[in-house]
């Protein structure tokens, strides 16, 4: 999978944005993913192309860029505007993030004057339309949530950092095929924390980690 992924880091994006955020244009994507897709190993699981391009396809880098769409009109801190978007998985239907952001004010991040702003997000699942496509297996999503927090440049007028957590617990019921019996579950829970941060023209992409990630026990 290594080899596909490198094709990523060959690949060059443009997109274009209105002042609010909003992608209105994306060029490149299309064949960042055929490339990915023709190195894929021939023994790759069954599918796995597809699934490429559903996490790296234009709607999935649009939900990405657009973290947030800024609102058109002035504003003073303590404003409050909503979004919401859904994310379509077809075996189990699609997840719904509903967003509040709220600018909290102007403040010094990063040797800049920022607006920074904070982002509660909640998540929930809309059961797939196509019952038998959810039939093998029910999903559950509960106390599944999110913080972040922006960090907008104002004479940049970008943002310059986003510090993104978010906690999704999920029960996995699976039938026995006996009606008398009560269908197996499975719980998980998952934190996941990710930083973006706003890159120099010949900055590298990646950078070497400070600690070595321990091997596993």
């Amino acid at each position: 999978m290594s080899k596909a992924f490198e094709t990523m880091l060959k690949a060059k994006i443009q997109l274009k944005l209105k002042p609010t955020g909003q992608v209105t244009d994306i060029a490149g994507l299309q064949e960042m993913i055929d490339a990915i897709a023709q190195g894929m190993p021939s023994d790759s699981a069954p599918g796995s192309a597809e699934m490429m391009k559903q996490v790296f396809g234009e709607p999935s880098l649009r939900k990405m860029v657009e973290l947030n769409i800024f609102p058109t009109e002035a504003i003073e801190p303590g404003h409050s505007w909503k979004r919401s978007f859904d994310v379509p998985n077809p075996m189990i239907g699609a997840m719904q993030f509903a967003l509040e952001n709220t600018f909290t004010g102007i403040e010094d991040h990063a040797g800049e004057p920022c607006a920074k702003i904070d982002v509660a997000t909640k998540i929930s699942m809309q059961k797939a339309a196509k019952p038998e496509a959810a039939a093998k297996f029910n999903v559950k999503l509960d106390d599944s949530e999110g913080k972040t927090t922006q960090w907008f440049s104002t004479s940049r007028g970008r943002i310059l950092e986003t510090k993104a957590e978010m906690s999704m617990s999920m029960k996995i019921a699976f039938p026995t095929g006996d009606d008398s019996k009560p269908p197996m579950t499975m719980e998980t829970t998952t934190d996941t924390s990710v930083v973006m941060l706003l890159l120099g023209k010949d900055d590298p992409a990646f950078v070497e980690a400070k600690k070595p990630v321990p091997e596993p026990k």
